[in-house]
C-alpha cells in the first residue's frame, strides 16, 4: 500500500507538470481553446478518428499476445490494461519511462520475467520503426507523384526513427545470438557482486538471452509483422480521415500529413512531449496544406487537436486503469501453479541461486551449457538441475515433454570416448539392482551423451550419512564393499609391472601438476620451494617427496605389484546413491586407471572420508603467502568415524603394504583432479594441491616406519 501511495504521488506530480507543461505551450503559442469551436463541425470525425486510434492501441494489445502467448498465456484485457497504463505514465512523466512501467506490470500480473517483457516491448518498438519506414518510402513515392516538396525535417525524423529501429535489432540480436563479447561482459562484471545479487543478476540476463531464442521460435512472427502493418494502417487512418475532413486535401496530402503526426511523436523530450510534436506537425504540414485562411492558426490548433486524440483517450483508460488495479494477478488468475524450473521465464518464486551452476558455466562461454541451453530453448528438455561434478562430463536432471524425468551425463565430441567407456562399463553390468539402468545413447555434430532412469526420492551417500544414525552408514558401505568384491573386482591376476606404475606416476602426477602450474599461478609458484608449510605443519613439497618415493626400491616394487581386476575407478561417496526403499546404486565408474586395483576404489572412499574432499570443494577461499598454505578444514564428526571404521576395516583384511599403499593412491587421485579444479575455482585449487602434497608425505612416511 505504500509504495502504490508513492507511485500515485509521483504520477500526480507528473501529471500537474504536465498541464502546466500544456497551458504554458499553448499561452506561449498565442493558441486559445476557444479556436477548437471551430472543428464542431468535424465532431463526427473526430469521434471516428478516436475510435480507430483506440481499435489501433486493441490491435497493438493482440499483437503482444502473438509475442506474450510463447511465454505464457494472457487475457488480451491484461495486456491492453498494461498498455494503456504505460501509455498513460508516457503521456505524463519523460523519457518514455511507461515502457519500463508496462514491463513491470505484465511481469507482475503474469508472474514471468519482467525483463523478456520489457524485450517484447522492445520488439514491438522496433517493427513499428520498420512500419514507419515502410510508409515513410511510400508517402516519398506519393509525394514526388504529386508533385509536393517534403521539408527537410521529416527526413530527419525518418532517418532517427530507422536509426532507433536499427539500434534496437542489432541490441536484441546481440542478446539472440549469445554473443561471446556479451557473455562475458556479463560474466566478468557479475563476478564482482555478492553471490546473492551475481545469481539475480545473471538470472536476469540469461532470461533476456532465452526469452528472446524463445520468441524468435516459437512466435509467429510473420504474422505478428503483417498485423503491426495492420495495425499502422488503422493509425495513420485514423489521422488521415480526420484531415481529409478538416482540409479537404486530398488522400495524398491527408496520408503525409498522417505520417507526419506519427513521426513528430516518436521525439520524446519531456511529459507529454507536446511541444516538439507541435514544431515537427506544424513546420513540416505548413508546408503543404492549405488552409484558406492565412495566419488563422489552423495548422497549429489542428496540431493540438491531433496531438489531444493520440494523448487524452488513452491516458484516460491508463489513468483509470492504474487506479482500479489490483494486486491480484489477474492474468493468471485460472491458471494452475507451474513449477518455475519446467519454464524458466516464470516468477512464482525466485530459482536463481539453484541455477548458479549452470548461469556460471553459460555466461563463462562453456560448451556444455550452451548445449543445454539449446535444450531449453527447442523445449523439448528441461533443466531441472545439475548435479555437482569434476569432469569433462555434466550429470543432468531434465525432465522431457510428458513431464518424465531422466539423468543425462553430457560431453563434447572430443571426449566421447572416455564417457561412451563409462555407457558399455554400465551396459556390460545391467539387470541388477545396484547400477543405474540405462535408457539410451545419443550422439551428434557436438556432442556425446547417455542417459539413465532417475530414481525419485533417493539421496546421495553424503546426506545418507549426515542425517541417519551412524550404523546406517557403516552398514551401507560394508554392503558396497562386499558388492564390489563380488561383483564388479571379478578378476585375480597378480602382476609385477614397473612399466604401469611409471606410466602412472608420469601421466597422473607429473603431467596434471605440470598442465596445472600452466594455467595457474599460484601453483606455479609453490613448486620451487622445498618444502610447503600446510596450515601450519612442514612438509616436503611434492615434486620432493615424489622424489624419495621413486628413488626408494622397496617403496616402488610394493607398489609396482598389483591386484589387476576391472574396478569401478571412482567409487567417490558421490558416486554412491541411496534408493528410498534402501540398498545403494552405483553411479559414473571410470575404466580410465593404468594401474586397476581394487585399492584404487577404496582410495577414492579415503579421498572422501580421509581428507574430505566434498567439504572441500565448498571452500570459498585458500590463503597463500609464500610457501604457506592456509585454508580451513571442516570434515564432520561421521565421516572421521566412518573413516575409522573403514580404514580399521582394511587395516585388519590387507596386508601392511597395501593397506599403506592406498594413501598414495588417494594423493594420486588429488593430482588427477587438480586441472579440474582448476576450472572450477582456481581461488581454492592450492588447497586441493597441498593435501595431495600432504598425503603424498604421509605414505613416504608411513612406508619408512614399516
Amino acid at each position: 500500500m505504500k509504495n502504490k501511495l508513492i507511485i500515485i504521488l509521483i504520477l500526480t506530480l507528473g501529471f500537474i507538470l504536465s498541464a502546466y507543461y500544456f497551458s504554458y505551450f499553448l499561452i506561449d503559442n498565442s493558441i486559445s481553446l476557444e479556436g477548437f469551436l471551430r472543428f464542431s463541425s468535424n465532431s463526427g470525425f473526430i469521434l471516428l478518428s478516436i475510435l480507430l486510434l483506440l481499435l489501433a492501441f486493441y490491435i497493438r494489445s493482440l499483437n503482444s499476445y502473438l509475442l506474450i502467448r510463447v511465454i505464457r498465456e494472457a487475457r488480451v484485457s491484461t495486456l491492453f490494461r498494461a498498455l494503456s497504463i504505460g501509455f498513460f505514465c508516457n503521456s505524463i512523466l519523460p523519457f518514455r519511462i511507461g515502457e519500463f512501467v508496462r514491463a513491470h506490470i505484465l511481469g507482475k500480473e503474469l508472474s514471468v520475467s519482467r525483463t523478456v517483457m520489457f524485450f517484447t516491448i522492445l520488439i514491438e518498438r522496433m517493427v513499428d520503426c520498420i512500419a514507419l519506414s515502410i510508409f515513410f518510402v511510400l508517402l516519398i513515392v506519393l509525394s514526388a507523384k504529386a508533385g509536393i516538396t517534403l521539408h527537410p525535417s521529416i527526413y530527419m525524423l525518418a532517418v532517427m526513427v530507422f536509426s532507433v529501429g536499427l539500434f534496437i535489432l542489432i541490441f536484441l540480436y546481440a542478446f539472440y545470438s549469445q554473443s561471446r563479447w556479451l557473455l562475458k561482459s556479463i560474466y566478468v562484471s557479475t563476478s564482482l557482486f555478492n553471490d546473492r545479487l551475481r545469481d539475480k543478476t545473471r538470472h536476469i540476463m540469461w532470461s533476456a538471452t532465452y526469452g528472446t531464442n524463445v520468441i524468435v521460435k516459437h512466435a509467429k512472427l510473420g504474422r505478428y509483422f503483417a498485423c503491426s502493418l495492420l495495425m499502422w494502417c488503422v493509425y495513420l487512418a485514423s489521422v488521415t480521415v480526420l484531415t481529409e475532413a478538416v482540409f479537404g486535401a486530398g488522400f495524398i496530402k491527408s496520408f503525409i500529413t498522417a505520417n507526419t503526426s506519427y513521426l513528430s511523436v516518436s521525439v520524446p523530450s519531456g511529459s507529454g512531449f507536446v511541444g516538439t510534436f507541435h514544431y515537427y506537425f506544424t513546420t513540416i504540414v505548413s508546408g503543404f496544406i492549405d488552409t484558406g485562411r492565412a495566419g488563422d492558426g489552423t495548422i497549429e490548433l489542428f496540431s493540438v487537436l491531433v496531438w489531444s486524440i493520440f494523448i487524452v483517450p488513452v491516458s484516460i483508460i491508463g489513468c483509470a486503469a492504474f487506479l482500479f488495479y489490483r494486486k491480484k494477478h489477474r492474468g493468471t488468475e485460472d491458471m494452475p501453479y507451474s513449477d518455475p524450473r519446467l519454464n524458466k521465464l516464470y516468477r512464482e518464486t525466485d530459482i536463481s541461486a539453484e541455477l548458479s551452476h549452470f548461469l556460471d558455466e553459460y555466461f563463462s562461454c562453456n560448451k556444455v551449457s550452451g548445449i543445454i541451453n539449446r535444450y531449453e530453448i527447442e523445449g523439448s528438455r528441461k533443466l531441472i538441475k545439475i548435479f555437482r561434478g569434476g569432469s569433462n562430463a555434466s550429470t543432468l536432471l531434465l525432465s522431457d515433454d510428458a513431464g518424465n524425468r531422466f539423468v543425462k551425463k553430457i560431453t563434447l565430441v572430443q571426449y566421447t570416448e572416455k564417457l561412451r567407456n563409462q555407457y558399455l562399463w554400465l551396459l556390460e553390468r545391467q539387470g541388477g539392482s545396484h547400477f543405474p539402468r540405462l535408457i539410451g545413447e545419443t550422439r551428434d555434430e557436438s556432442s556425446y551423451s547417455y542417459d539413465t532412469e532417475y530414481m525419485e526420492g533417493s539421496k546421495p551417500f553424503f546426506e545418507q550419512i549426515h542425517s541417519n544414525p551412524i550404523e546406517s552408514g557403516k552398514e551401507t558401505l560394508d554392503r558396497v564393499l562386499a558388492f564390489v568384491e563380488e561383483a564388479v573386482y571379478t578378476g585375480d591376476e597378480w602382476v609385477n609391472s614397473e612399466t604401469d606404475l611409471h606410466e602412472y606416476i608420469e601421466i597422473k602426477i607429473l603431467d596434471k601438476v605440470k598442465h596445472t602450474s600452466g594455467i595457474d599461478a599460484a601453483v606455479e609458484n609453490l613448486l620451487p620451494y622445498d618444502t610447503l608449510v600446510i596450515n601450519g605443519k612442514e612438509v616436503d613439497n611434492l615434486l620432493v617427496v615424489l622424489d624419495k618415493i621413486r628413488s626408494d626400491e622397496a617403496i616402488m616394487a610394493g607398489l609396482a605389484r598389483y591386484r589387476r581386476t576391472p574396478i569401478h575407478g571412482d567409487l567417490t561417496i558421490d558416486n554412491i546413491q541411496v534408493p528410498n526403499g534402501g540398498g545403494f546404486v552405483l553411479l559414473d565408474p571410470n575404466d580410465e586407471n593404468f594401474i586397476s586395483d581394487p585399492i584404487v576404489d577404496i582410495a577414492k572412499l579415503y579421498q572422501s572420508l580421509h581428507s574430505g574432499y566434498e567439504f572441500l570443494c565448498t571452500l570459498t577461499k585458500c590463503s597463500v603467502e609464500r610457501n604457506r598454505i592456509l585454508f580451513d578444514e571442516n570434515i564432520s564428526s561421521k565421516f572421521t568415524e566412518l573413516f575409522n571404521h573403514l580404514d580399521g576395516r582394511l587395516a585388519r583384511e590387507l596386508p601392511p603394504e597395501r593397506h599403506r599403499a592406498i594413501l598414495f593412491h588417494e594423493a594420486v587421485h588429488y593430482c588427477r583432479m587438480l586441472t579440474y579444479r582448476a576450472r572450477i575455482n582456481p581461488d581454492t585449487l592450492p588447497a586441493f594441491y597441498a593435501i595431495a602434497t600432504r598425503l603424498f608425505n604421509e605414505f613416504y612416511e608411513a612406508s619408512k616406519d614399516r
